[in-house]
């Protein structure tokens, strides 16, 4: 699974414009073959930053939905970026939910 982590904070007279443009976004890309899931957040300590975080089977398929057209329309929006905006790309190999913390509190105990 792959992971991409899109951070960033635009001026707050643009915010509004950038969630109903993210929000638009959104409801394509959960059609999109190869998506897992996908999220759109907005900070509480800093108002005017969001985050999209969206989750791929694999690479193929995000490569293949940052070479689309619909990916320009994110593009577009870190030109209105008051800061530069952190995109990050995770390669994940596993995941763990509660029984990993499970798991590590009872060995705890039992020590």
């Amino acid at each position: 699974m792959v992971q991409a982590v899109l951070r960033i904070t635009v001026p707050s007279k643009l915010r509004n414009e950038v969630i109903r443009t993210l929000r638009t976004f959104l409801g394509p890309l959960r059609a999109y073959s190869g998506l897992v899931n996908c999220w759109l957040y907005r900070d509480m300590e800093e108002e005017n930053t969001l985050a999209l975080i969206t989750e791929w089977q694999s690479q193929e398929a995000l490569n293949r939905h940052l070479a689309s057209r619909e990916y320009l329309k994110v593009l577009e929006l870190l030109e209105r970026a008051r800061e530069e905006p952190c995109l990050q790309f995770h390669t994940i190999g596993q995941t763990q939910g509660l029984e990993l913390v499970e798991s590590i509190r009872t060995e705890k105990t039992l020590n």
